[in-house]
């Protein structure tokens, strides 16, 4: 094991390769135009769950006063449909979910046109691949990626042990809101903050954020003032950490510091590893123990 941490902390093989299609002007467009559709699909989401719930109501009373039989069964259907959404926390724990997806998903959408056009996809630019760790055989890859993620852990948890022994912390206001919008449903708050949350902020901050800052700061004007680039990656994982803290919208010194850390660590995590599955793992993991711990409390 220890020759595993040695391979991974001290002597790292560098195998994310430097080779954004998108820098400067036209990342700016790129970026500005995928959040014009994160904004849409999102707009588009909560529009389709109002839409479904007013088509229900309005069915519903025009078949009230029917006399014939199907007419009373087919409203009873339509009144069981609406009774969950009758529910607060169940009308914004669905309504979330479906805003959160098609918002993510025409994000995604466009981003995934405009790398085609240049020949490639989402998928082989952020490394949503194991071809960095490929071994001789899928257990090998596997094992590969495992042992990775597991030298992670244990170096964020000693990491995070030594924190706790310095620094004390409120809770984070965005945990209290997703236990509000899963309604104490821990399969809920699992799949959005141990399945969802995980994958869709590696991709935005690491898949395309690091890696767009990355090719950015390795050349021209940037990279002179970076050593002639040799610190371009080190700009890269400290500009991204800190977008990552300051997006979740809480401002408190503490927060913000392990959120940076955190965003920090995946990032390099990324860079060390050459694919984007081993920050996915390991933040997928550390959200399930923040799962764990709020199911203690409910």
């Amino acid at each position: 094991m220890l020759k595993l941490v040695q391979q991974t902390v001290f002597c790292p093989t560098v195998r994310l390769p430097i080779g954004f299609p998108l820098t400067g002007k036209q990342l700016g467009k790129a970026y500005f135009i995928a959040l014009l559709y994160l904004i849409g699909g999102t707009i588009a989401g909560l529009l389709l769950v109002m839409g479904i719930v007013y088509g229900l109501v309005s069915a519903a009373q025009l078949l009230v006063l029917r006399p014939e039989p199907w007419a009373h069964k087919l409203t009873s259907i339509l009144l069981g449909a609406l009774l969950p959404f009758v529910n607060e926390q169940t009308f914004l724990a669905v309504s979330t979910a479906v805003t959160f997806l098609s918002g993510f998903a025409a994000q995604l959408f466009y981003l995934n046109g405009v790398l085609r056009k240049r020949g490639t996809s989402i998928a082989r630019v952020v490394a949503l691949n194991l071809d960095s760790l490929r071994g001789s055989s899928r257990a090998g890859t596997l094992w590969a990626l495992t042992w990775r993620v597991m030298v992670a852990i244990g170096i964020w948890l000693t990491a995070a042990l030594l924190l706790s022994l310095i620094l004390s912390h409120p809770e984070q206001p965005t945990v209290e809101l997703v236990k509000k919008v899963s309604g104490g449903n821990l399969v809920t708050l699992f799949l959005i903050m141990a399945v969802a949350a995980p994958l869709v902020e590696e991709v935005i901050f690491r898949g395309f954020l690091f890696q767009a800052l990355r090719a950015s700061f390795s050349t021209g004007r940037v990279a002179s003032w970076l050593g002639g680039g040799r610190f371009s990656d080190v700009a890269a994982v400290l500009t991204s950490a800190l977008m990552f803290a300051l997006q979740h919208l809480q401002f408190h010194p503490v927060i913000i510091l392990i959120l940076f850390l955190m965003g920090a660590f995946l990032a390099e995590m990324y860079r060390r590893t050459g694919t984007l599955w081993t920050p996915i793992a390991f933040h997928a993991f550390n959200n399930a123990l923040t799962v764990l711990v709020i199911a203690n409390r409910i």
